[in-house]
């Protein structure tokens, strides 16, 4: 207040306001957030500032955010509020949530929360039968989802299918075979034996005549 001790007294009020860029806190201790597919995950963030932060969400690789409720399902760009439950989630939320605050004080600041989703393995090959003259090259594939990363392994049976004769350990989802029998079977093979039980995919080979 500005006064001047004149008669009458004359006064002039102003006012000072103070303001602060936002600033995300970190209270959860981590960035991370893993749930098992079907779960419910919620990512919390708070930021300080004056005027007070508005806080947002958005994905890093710019797909829209679904959110499942009782009432139905809603895909947005972006969601407001310190707090995003993302109920019965799937595969496809997993991915960087982008967590913004702004108040119109540059700069607005973001932090990268990961959210990874874990669910059961699975196999798909492009062919299960094989066919192919007897000493020649076979090249088998197996196309593997999962999360997290499973162990993949090749296993090949005897001729009478009662042992496994032959053991192929590789993390790679592909295998080249010598074809020296004229039938046996390979069993493609993954598992994260903490999280999920083992997922069996059998592939054939049978022998076809050399050309002379």
């Amino acid at each position: 207040m500005c006064q001047i001790n004149t008669d009458p007294m004359r006064s002039q009020m102003g006012y000072l306001e103070v303001t602060i860029p936002p600033d995300i806190l970190n209270e959860d201790g981590g960035d991370d957030h893993v749930a098992t597919e079907g779960g419910n995950v919620r990512v919390k963030c708070r930021a300080t500032g004056m005027p007070e932060p508005r806080v947002s969400w958005k994905r890093e690789d710019l797909k829209n955010i679904v959110l499942r409720q009782e009432g139905g399902v809603k895909e947005v760009k972006s969601f407001d509020g310190e707090n995003l439950e993302l109920m019965n989630i799937q595969r496809t939320d997993m991915g960087v949530y982008l967590c913004i605050a702004s108040n119109g004080i540059p700069p607005s600041v973001s932090k990268r929360i990961l959210v990874q989703v874990h669910f059961h393995p699975s196999v798909k090959v492009p062919n299960d039968l094989f066919g192919a003259p007897v000493g020649t090259d076979v090249s088998m594939q197996c196309n593997v989802e999962t999360s997290p990363k499973a162990l993949n392994s090749w296993f090949k049976e005897t001729a009478k299918r009662k042992s496994l004769s032959h053991y192929y350990h590789s993390s790679r989802k592909n295998l080249i075979v010598k074809f020296l029998l004229s039938f046996f079977e390979f069993l493609f093979e993954l598992w994260d034996s903490t999280i999920f039980p083992r997922v069996i995919q059998y592939l054939i080979i049978s022998s076809c005549l050399r050309k002379s």
